[in-house]
């Protein structure tokens, strides 16, 4: 007994290690077993505040994480195609700020056939979504709060915070791909403390995963704050991981972007840019009035540019009355495995035009 006594003290200063450990370990455990939201979410959490605009489509107003869960999954299992389109072509308003850290997201449009993927708008109304984990497995193509954008849109007013978005191919945080559609706005966006991650040979970018043969995009009052590329992907970028496979115009203005390369970033990716990992074939990318704020690692890696990491076919890259913001002239130099970096772009092929 004596003993015991004396060992006290020993016991006490053990015992928060202890706790501290077991409870550690059990937020592991549950954050493993979460489930996705479209998996606890039916018509019970259909919001009140729903209306039918003059167009003839919805009006939805959010104010809680379900009602957000909620839109998503009747996208999935709406099977009225005329109630379907009223709900693809809504508009919908954010009330609150959304906490989302009960359960996983699938992006919005994931399990619907590409004509009744969103088409509408969303308007934030300056409110802030929070703790997003968009997590989907290898035989997952996109990642992204919006799984895909194939049709007209127009997303403003919101802010992101600390989401992260992986997948085996294209992830971004607000939609994995832009695919195959014209005249999309994004403005008034922010995003900080979020992560983009892939764990193939593809292309991650903390607003879009990838844009593909589409026109008319643009990016306005953009701001990127903290955010990091982590995995093991070919392509990274700040917008966009590439812009390819088809002939497309893109446009990035009044932006504010600060990326990093994550801690547990696995490689050297190929190419990497503030705006632009990738850009390809006959696509234009105008850029107008803005700062970009790189890292003191982000220069260490191939093909890296302020502006695009490499741009190929005959790309027309247009920059004007824009600021970066660097202490890559301080660095040291990289050793033989890295090659092509430059505070515009890291590669150029012969036959692409730039214009600043």
């Amino acid at each position: 007994m004596r003993d015991f006594v004396k060992r006290l003290p020993l016991y006490g200063k053990l015992f928060p290690v202890l706790v501290s450990a077991m409870l550690a370990g059990a937020q592991t455990a549950k954050a493993e077993d979460k489930k996705l939201w479209d998996e606890v979410v039916s018509d019970a959490n259909r919001p009140s505040a729903i209306t039918t605009g003059s167009d003839g489509n919805y009006v939805i107003h959010i104010s809680e994480p379900e009602h957000l869960a909620w839109y998503a999954w009747k996208l999935g299992n709406e099977v009225n195609p005329t109630e379907l389109s009223k709900y693809s072509h809504a508009e919908l308003y954010f009330d609150k700020d959304l906490d989302m850290s009960a359960y996983r997201w699938r992006g919005i449009g994931e399990k619907i056939e590409e004509k009744y993927d969103f088409a509408g708008i969303i308007d934030g109304q300056g409110h802030t979504i929070s703790n997003l984990v968009m997590d989907g497995d290898n035989g997952d193509k996109y990642s992204g709060f919006l799984d895909e954008i194939e049709h007209p849109v127009e997303i403003r007013n919101i802010r992101f915070y600390k989401a992260k978005s992986s997948v085996k191919q294209y992830a971004g945080i607000l939609a994995g791909e832009i695919y195959h559609t014209s005249n999309v706005l994004l403005s008034n966006l922010t995003f900080e403390e979020c992560s983009v991650s892939i764990s193939g040979d593809y292309s991650a970018g903390i607003v879009v995963g990838c844009i593909d043969t589409s026109t008319g995009i643009v990016f306005d009052n953009i701001v990127i704050r903290k955010c990091e590329f982590l995995g093991k992907g070919e392509e990274y970028g700040g917008i966009t991981g590439c812009i390819d496979w088809g002939d497309c115009s893109v446009k990035v203005r009044n932006s504010f972007i600060s990326v990093r390369p994550g801690s547990s970033l696995s490689h050297a990716p190929r190419r990497t840019g503030a705006i632009v990992g990738l850009m390809d074939h006959a696509s234009t990318l105008e850029v107008d009035n803005c700062v970009l704020d790189l890292a003191s690692k982000f220069f260490n890696y191939n093909q890296q540019g302020a502006i695009v990491g490499k741009w190929e076919g005959t790309s027309k890259p247009k920059v004007s009355h824009t600021l970066v913001i660097s202490d890559y002239a301080s660095q040291p130099l990289p050793n033989t495995t890295y090659e092509e970096m430059g505070l515009f772009a890291g590669y150029a092929s012969s036959s692409s035009k730039m214009e600043l």
